[in-house]
């Protein structure tokens, strides 16, 4: 089957300017819906080889940004990208899994932006967030985030103490295999270490340099140490012990 039978892509011919634009797609790639939606000059977004896409939705208004998606992206739901502002970078590595949902916002005429994700990461359904300038949201390899996971680089309006601005964000990092669990949200200018667990609903707001935690509560703080996670179910790990 060819490339034009196997992606649909929906534009909107007012804001599409292929001419100053780079749109690249492997051929082995499989999309069932693609809408791209691009008003600026010198953007480029990548789609990598052996993916297989439900839908992807992305929005570019600006100029020199790059959105990029490396090998063997699996969604099964919807993934939306949207890219508002200039030299900005939305990089997906390879073999990054969405079940339900993944929302990328990079909004409010942002300057030099990036939001990394890293090999082998999962999403059920989760929304990264990130708008101050030269501000950054990356997350390492084999993280796993849950149902309604929120990473949230901004307070999205300005804080004054003494006629200074107090509340700029810089950079959020999530380190290599860590699990956020269901509900749980990361603030800005946070920092969670390899190998750690955010607890259910937890709110995290600062920075864990510790590796392997347990971290739960609002606002979040270290429950338990020493902790080694793994994806297998209860479940499996019994069935193995029998």
């Amino acid at each position: 089957m060819n490339l034009i039978n196997r992606v649909r892509i929906f534009c909107i011919s007012k804001i599409l300017n292929i001419k100053n634009n780079m749109f690249n797609i492997a051929n082995s790639l499989y999309i069932k819906k693609l809408k791209i939606r691009i008003k600026g000059n010198d953007n480029v977004v990548r789609l990598g080889a052996d993916g297989n896409i439900s839908f992807l939705n992305i929005k570019i208004i600006g100029n020199n940004n790059v959105i990029s998606i490396g090998k063997n992206f699996k969604c099964s739901g919807i993934c939306k990208i949207v890219v508002v502002g200039s030299g900005n970078n939305v990089l997906l590595d390879d073999d990054i899994q969405v079940v339900t949902q993944l929302v990328i916002y990079n909004l409010d005429n942002s300057l030099n932006c990036t939001i990394k994700v890293g090999k082998g990461t999962s999403f059920y359904k989760t929304e990264i967030s990130t708008y101050d300038h030269e501000s950054s949201v990356i997350i390492g390899e084999d993280c796993m985030f849950g149902y309604d996971t929120i990473v949230y680089n901004t307070d999205g309006h300005a804080i004054y103490q003494e006629g200074k601005l107090i509340n700029r964000a810089n950079s959020l990092v999530c380190g290599n295999h860590v699990w956020c669990g269901w509900g749980s949200t990361i603030l800005k200018n946070s920092k969670i270490a390899d190998g750690c667990i955010v607890g259910k609903s937890a709110v995290v707001s600062g920075k864990f340099d510790n590796p392997h935690c347990i971290i739960a509560g609002i606002p979040a703080r270290v429950v338990k140490e020493n902790i080694i996670w793994k994806r297998d179910s209860v479940n499996q790990v019994l069935n193995e012990n029998e």
